[in-house]
């Protein structure tokens, strides 16, 4: 994250996260900055262990949008295990984020056919993800396609009752979720002081501190906080629109597959934080 502020800043060139992940070589990085200024199209789909002889796995990324932190996830595969992530739209310059987990959910089908074109499909997410993997599930398989595998990482289903919406609560969340990059998962929640006025001024107030933390470089201005804060937005606006057409949302009355549940250590971000996966089918818990 601090790298691609940084060669925006210096070279006026965007490098999506997405590319560092596919291609996380200095040879590559520079063979991309001599193109200049040309952003190439955005493709959500990121490979983040494109080889192996298994059926891919496919993870939806959390509500900030970017996929990050399946690359230390991806260790904790058995090594034949391909793995791809979907990221959202509006994390890099000039893309905009999509309204609705249905939108979604299209889109990511039509990427991840272009490796997988049938079934069995194996579909996940962390978070907010997990609700875009279940309605991506439910439409591979009313397209008749079948679906192996449906991991939900600490992703509670919501109930049909009236959900709020709450900006200010929303934006301690994004906050924490932001300095978490540098501080652990542990780490207490962080206050937006009292007295800043709109939300241009709380921007600014996050930048200075996601610099002073080291998360993003010095002298990064309240703009990128502008773009992540805004895919955090419209995800979290369209999980509390998501509703199933289903008779209830909870997780045993909307399936009627079977249903694996397992517990690990740590809470909703540490799970995240390469302490505690060793589950996945085929490879052995430890």
């Amino acid at each position: 994250m601090r790298l691609t502020v940084r060669i925006e800043q210096r070279y006026g060139v965007g490098i999506p996260l997405s590319q560092f992940i596919a291609a996380p070589t200095a040879a590559r990085l520079a063979a991309r900055l001599r193109e200049g200024g040309a952003a190439p199209a955005f493709d959500p789909l990121v490979p983040i262990r494109p080889q192996g002889t298994r059926p891919p796995l496919f993870m939806v990324h959390p509500m900030g949008g970017n996929v990050l932190r399946y690359v230390p996830f991806a260790r904790h595969l058995p090594e034949d295990q391909p793995l791809y992530a979907l990221q959202a739209c509006g994390s890099d310059p000039g893309t905009t984020p999509l309204g609705t987990v249905e939108e979604l959910a299209d889109g990511y089908i039509a990427a991840l056919r272009t490796v997988q074109p049938h079934g069995p499909y194996s579909v996940g997410g962390w978070s907010y993800g997990g609700f875009v993997a279940f309605e991506i599930a439910r439409r591979l398989r009313d397209a008749g396609e079948e679906v192996a595998h449906l991991v939900l990482l600490d992703t509670t289903a919501l109930s049909r009752s009236e959900r709020h919406r709450h900006d200010d609560a929303l934006l301690g969340w994004f906050f924490w979720e932001l300095l978490w990059l540098g501080r652990g998962g542990d780490s207490p929640m962080e206050v937006i002081p009292d007295g800043l006025e709109g939300l241009d001024e709380k921007f600014q107030f996050i930048a200075r501190l996601a610099a002073d933390e080291g998360v993003l470089p010095a002298g990064n201005s309240g703009a990128v906080i502008r773009r992540l804060f805004g895919v955090h937005r419209a995800n979290w606006q369209a999980a509390l629109e998501y509703r199933p057409e289903d008779e209830s949302n909870g997780w045993r009355d909307i399936t009627g597959g079977p249903l694996r549940v397992i517990a690990v250590p740590g809470d909703h971000l540490t799970i995240m934080e390469n302490r505690t996966w060793n589950t996945w089918p085929g490879r052995s818990r430890t």
